[in-house]
């Protein structure tokens, strides 16, 4: 162990003490009488081993962290240690044997300071603004008794102090003496302790405390002549220790004496508290609503001391029983229908609390004498959250009168934090399933980006890039770019009517249909009526798509692109924005035959340098915080200026604006864009 700086204070540095008072004795032994200036450094030696005992130990936190009990059961270890060293003094007092005798006697410095200490840690229980004062002037007055004694005694001053019909002189001696014992006294009165201690153990310390009374008395009485053959100072210093234990112990066993009687209830009183801490507890860690009501049922056994109970839960206008403990759940549902109203009606009326203590001879429930006959009291309180009532926790005892008036406070107390305990698990399963969902989004989010190309093909003469980003976790846009051979490419942008996973799950199965159809026609219209008659026979009559389709033939740089509903696909050339327009219904809103008849391609030859952007409506109707859109003038100004950049350039300078334009305002729909533009 590794020694620090009390530890050589406080035993150490004492123990070389003992060495110099050794040395001072071997060397002066043989003379019959010591000189005075031998005997009294030797005095003072011992005066400072004291203090720097005292000083040291109290400094070491063996005993500061230890339990009341502990601390009593090490004060009585240290009394019976100081018995026995004070009979193993007596014996060796008269033998030759001084080295010996000499460490006994430093074993009886260490045993008292212990005492002292224990005896302090003990006071300083619940310590008041005076409690260090106090016990201070206690030391200081010890300490001056011992110093008067290191003078040999010698009466400074002499006061005449009347008793009975003599005179006496009082001197400084009897002075401090009389202080010593005063402030022994005051400090008696700090047992705040013993109100920590259950019934039980307040029997057993007054029985053990009763024990060691006589033992310490009887080494007071004896002890300090045979330690004064040794030591005029150590003597003087055990005589004000065991004095103090004296008062100190026979006050703190008189006020166990007077609190037996009702140790009992403070047991109850603590069993109750105990019982509120556990709820807290269980509120911190149990989330589990069956676990939970199956707790508060076993706690409120312990809460008011019935012998059994039983919990019920209300879910709209309806109750129903969630728990029991101490009785089965078949006999609680036994009780008449009409008495249970009757409860619920009193626990209505009496603000949510019931206290019956003679259910034999309560009018309101008689009829419940036929089902348990030994019921003899009964206490039940209603379950609340903010007003609103979630059950009904009921308590009963077989004796009557079984419950005080405080139970049912207390009780109430407890209904709250189980209402309280209910809500938060109840919010616990809610985040749970949150996050499961949002889990389950997440994991959609990422199986829908996977539909979506991972990136873009490689198209002779032809730069391509594309984004999609949703307003929810998943959502309903969706592009493609389709090769279809070495002579011809897709482009496809299209937008599911809805949010979230019913519009990612048709998107989905759109793609896959339309990659079935792109190989098999060579027509855009053609391909979009054979998606209308797919969409008409197989999705909710209420769904729909806009959808921009476009076959792109690079060889003649040619494109015929047709919009099903879809807003128009736009046009770079030089610097010149220009927006195909061609008219279209919506997929899946029309028979095919009246959605053909609306359907007009536009073929279109490109050049050099051309750009065809595909969006879905998420783009233009993005809204910044004052409610404004983006709009398509913006998006024409965006698009003016940047018809020298690549592809991918133009994408991030038109997602860069739309950004910039609706900064901190969450997105109401999905963005989607696709850009082609011509190399050469």
């Amino acid at each position: 162990m590794k020694i620090q700086k009390y530890h050589f204070i406080g035993i150490i540095l004492p123990f070389l003490f003992l060495l110099l008072v050794l040395a001072v004795d071997v060397q002066l032994f043989s003379i019959e009488n010591l000189p005075v200036i031998a005997s009294r450094f030797r005095e003072l030696v011992f005066l400072i081993t004291v203090a720097f005992s005292i000083w040291g130990i109290s400094k070491l936190h063996w005993l500061k962290h230890r339990s009341i009990l502990q601390k009593l059961k090490f004060l009585w270890a240290f009394i019976l240690l100081f018995w026995g060293s004070t009979k193993l003094l007596e014996i060796i007092a008269d033998s030759s044997d001084h080295f010996f005798s000499m460490v006994v006697l430093f074993f009886m410095i260490f045993i008292s300071v212990c005492i002292f200490l224990t005896l302090k840690e003990l006071i300083f229980v619940q310590q008041g603004k005076k409690t260090e004062r106090n016990f201070g002037l206690l030391l200081i007055f010890i300490f001056l008794q011992i110093v008067y004694v290191l003078l040999d005694g010698r009466e400074i001053e002499t006061i005449p102090f009347y008793w009975g019909m003599e005179y006496a002189q009082f001197g400084l001696k009897e002075f401090f003496y009389a202080f010593v014992i005063l402030f022994a006294i005051i400090n008696g009165f700090r047992c705040k302790w013993i109100h920590y201690l259950n019934k039980k153990q307040k029997v057993g310390v007054f029985f053990f405390g009763g024990l060691t009374y006589p033992i310490i008395i009887s080494i007071f009485s004896n002890s300090s002549k045979i330690v004064e053959n040794f030591s005029t100072v150590v003597g003087s210093f055990i005589d004000c220790v065991l004095l103090f234990y004296i008062i100190y112990s026979g006050m703190a066993l008189l006020g166990i004496l007077f609190q037996l009687p009702s140790a009992g209830m403070m047991d109850r009183k603590m069993r109750e508290i105990q019982s509120l801490q556990a709820l807290s507890a269980t509120i911190g860690s149990v989330f589990d609503t069956e676990e939970l009501v199956s707790k508060t049922t076993e706690l409120s056994l312990e809460v008011v001391g019935a012998d059994f109970s039983w919990l019920e839960l209300k879910k709209n206008s309806t109750y129903w029983l969630a728990s029991t403990h101490g009785i089965k759940s078949e006999d609680v549902e036994k009780i008449p229908g009409d008495v249970k109203k009757t409860l619920r009606k009193e626990i209505s009326k009496n603000d949510g609390v019931l206290l019956i203590n003679n259910v034999t001879r309560d009018k309101r429930i008689k009829k419940i004498n036929k089902w348990k006959p030994k019921i003899g009291s009964l206490l039940a309180v209603s379950i609340r959250f903010k007003h609103k009532e979630l059950g009904i926790l009921y308590a009963l005892k077989r004796e009557t009168f079984g419950f005080v008036e405080e139970s049912a406070g207390l009780f109430q107390t407890f209904a709250d934090q189980v209402g309280l305990a209910l809500e938060n698990s109840n919010l616990v399963k809610v985040t749970i399933e949150q996050e499961v969902y949002r889990e389950e989004l997440r994991l959609a989010h990422q199986a829908q980006m996977r539909i979506l190309p991972r990136e873009m093909p490689e198209i002779k003469n032809v730069d391509t890039a594309a984004f999609c980003i949703t307003a929810n976790e998943i959502g309903g846009d969706f592009y493609d770019v389709i090769v279809v051979g070495k002579d011809r490419v897709d482009l496809v942008v299209g937008d599911v009517s809805g949010k979230g996973a019913s519009a990612a799950f048709y998107m989905a199965e759109l793609k896959g249909v339309i990659q079935a159809l792109a190989p098999h026609f060579s027509s855009p219209k053609r391909i979009l009526i054979e998606i209308n008659t797919f969409l008409r026979k197989h999705f909710e009559p209420e769904m729909f798509v806009t959808m921009s389709y476009g076959i792109f033939l690079p060889a003649k740089k040619n494109i015929r692109i047709v919009r099903a509903g879809h807003p128009p696909v736009g046009l770079l050339r030089k610097k010149k924005v220009s927006w195909l327009e061609s008219p279209g219904l919506g997929l899946g809103l029309a028979s095919n035959d009246i959605f053909t008849v609306s359907l007009k391609e536009k073929v279109l030859t490109l050049k050099k340098g051309d750009a065809l952007f595909f969006y879905t409506d998420g783009l233009t109707e993005a809204r910044n915080k004052r409610g404004e859109e983006f709009g398509e003038q913006r998006l024409t100004e965006v698009l003016s200026n940047i018809g020298e950049q690549s592809a991918e350039e133009m994408l991030q300078e038109i997602r860069q604006h739309m950004e910039t334009f609706t900064h901190g305002v969450p997105r109401h729909d999905d963005v989607t864009l696709v850009v082609a533009k011509i190399l050469r």
